[in-house]
């Protein structure tokens, strides 16, 4: 008999034992690492109780000194909201809100394998595929076995016999207010309200579970499924919006502001971290890249030679030269272009002393531009250049016989001598000659060097005075004004011609046996030699009416 009590106590005493370790949640079974799902279901077909998170895949390394940047760099899954396109797909899972662990390495929480069609660790049944489970496997009498959103068994549209009848009995899990103890909690919800359906099966569409995927009040989100819920309904610019840990407050770590100094990828720019971008990077040739309010590059610091818009950093953009001009320059004159990098094109710009012809310049320094004294009508000689890039053509000088001293008016009577003294001279030469530079004398005291600018065409002539005011010269034209300093005697005197270079062109030697007062004295022959008398008339017609005798000017005509 105490044989019989003591086999008896001690199994009462190992069934003790069992029954501890079996309910202490501290104990980890051998084959299984804590919170590894079985896949065990209840009496009523569904996961026992929601075993929580899978574990790490293993160590990951310490957060570099770059981590937590908002840029994944190298070494790095991820790095706040930048997931180098990764998700929860790419990962594997069917679906969820792949996020970024504080140690830059992926934060697969949020997704979930329910949906992939594939019955996985923590799944009763996945889409079409119930793991040979049905109604009457489960012991109802008939009915359609489902699988629900949250990858559990749907018994719904199982009938049980017997049900309504207020005894619950058989496969019915309730009947009426009889849950058999049951509660949201009991079957692995987080909380809620059970009840018994009208096939006498669990209601649990009141009870709700974090993880699940299905927001049920009082949760905000589950999951990945945030319902329509954003970063940008939160206040923030953008980013990847979460949801925390028991599904009552949203994860808001993957948003991020426009302003806050980070560039993140759905941003251009934020207030100076531009990406790497500049001005050049985008095709310009230069300038100030800027970002605005909105996080949006703003290229109107930036410019682009040949786009026809003048920038400050620009001296000028094709046609638009900002105003300036070559004598802006400091040149003495031209036409200032634009290259093609916009900067000032001066080559049509011109300054008198460069030594180069340019413009509107007659010559500068040697270059004459290819001009000689013969192509001036000049004569022979040698050109030259003044500092202000004019001609100098006081070395040139004509040919002898080519000016003739053709007529003279030493003793005028409608005026005074010292007002109407003049002489003409002829261009016997088939160039026009200057006489700037020429030299009137005599064999005395008297000179005078031409001092202005007279032409004489070819065939031409042109008359040299003592008074070019026609008012009170007797009415002559008269083309230079020598003045004061050279006079014409009545009894006799010399006109001598001399060029620049002091060669004696032309010259008339007469007495006063020549002429008669008021009456000029002609050369008839422009060809004969002028010291002659015989060659020689006197004039007999006025020029103007009540004037003296002569033709100053013009050709001669003494019948």
């Amino acid at each position: 008999m105490r044989y019989v009590l003591g086999v008896a106590l001690a199994g009462l005493l190992a069934s003790a034992c069992s029954v501890g370790m079996r309910d202490d949640p501290n104990t980890a079974r051998p084959d299984q690492g804590p919170g590894v799902d079985n896949g065990a279901l209840d009496t009523t077909g569904n996961l026992a109780a929601d075993q929580g998170p899978r574990p790490d895949q293993g160590p990951r390394p310490d957060k570099g000194p770059s981590c937590g940047n908002g840029r994944r760099e190298s070494g790095e899954d991820c790095d706040g909201s930048e997931l180098g396109g990764a998700s929860c797909e790419s990962q594997g899972f069917a679906g969820g809100a792949l996020a970024c662990k504080g140690s830059c390495r992926y934060d697969v929480s949020g997704c979930t394998r329910c949906g992939n069609g594939s019955i996985d660790d923590g799944e009763a049944c996945d889409g079409a595929q119930l793991g040979g489970a049905s109604c009457k496997s489960l012991g109802f009498a008939h009915g359609t076995l489902s699988c629900d959103a949250g990858c559990r068994l749907d018994k719904s549209s199982c009938v049980s016999i017997g049900c309504g009848d207020g005894a619950r009995s058989g496969a019915e899990e309730c009947e009426g207010q009889d849950l058999d103890g049951k509660t949201c909690t009991s079957l692995g919800f987080d909380s809620g309200q059970l009840r018994c359906a009208s096939n006498c099966t669990f209601d649990t569409s009141g009870c709700w579970r974090c993880g699940d995927g299905i927001i049920t009040a009082p949760e905000v989100c589950d999951g990945s499924n945030l319902g329509s819920h954003t970063c940008k309904t939160q206040g923030f610019y953008g980013g990847v919006l979460g949801c925390q840990p028991g599904c009552k407050l949203l994860d808001t770590s993957g948003c991020h502001d426009c302003g806050d100094g980070v560039m993140n990828t759905d941003e251009e720019c934020d207030s100076a971290d531009h990406g790497g971008k500049t001005c050049k990077s985008l095709g310009y040739d230069g300038g100030t890249l800027s970002c605005d309010g909105s996080c949006k590059l703003v290229t109107s610091g930036c410019y682009g030679c040949g786009d026809g818009a003048l920038q400050s950093q620009e001296q000028c953009d094709g046609a638009l030269l900002g105003g300036q001009t070559c004598a802006g320059l400091g040149f003495d004159g031209g036409n200032l272009t634009c290259k093609a990098n916009c900067t000032y094109e001066t080559s049509g710009c011109h300054r008198c002393g460069d030594g180069t012809k340019n413009g509107l310049e007659p010559c500068d320094g040697s270059d004459l531009g290819g001009q000689t004294c013969g192509s001036l009508g000049q004569g022979t000689g040698t050109l030259a250049c003044t500092g202000s890039c004019t001609f100098d053509t006081s070395a040139c000088g004509a040919t002898t016989g080519a000016l003739v001293i053709s007529e003279l008016m030493p003793d005028p009577s409608a005026v005074v001598d010292a007002k109407g003294e003049w002489i003409e001279i002829y261009n016997a030469d088939n160039k026009t000659i200057n006489l700037k530079g020429w030299k009137l004398k005599d064999l005395g005291s008297d000179s005078h060097v031409i001092a202005s600018d007279v032409l004489i065409p070819p065939g031409g002539y042109v008359v040299l005075g003592n008074n070019d005011d026609s008012a009170t010269n007797g009415g002559v034209t008269v083309r230079y004004d020598y003045g004061g300093t050279w006079y014409l005697g009545n009894s006799g005197d010399e006109v001598l011609l001399f060029d620049p270079q002091d060669t004696l062109i032309d010259q008339v030697v007469y007495d006063g046996t020549w002429h008669t007062a008021g009456a000029s004295i002609s050369l008839t022959n422009l060809g004969a030699d002028n010291n002659v008398r015989t060659n020689w008339c006197t004039e007999t017609k006025p020029w103007t009416s009540g004037s003296d005798l002569g033709t100053p000017g013009q050709a001669v005509d003494c019948n």
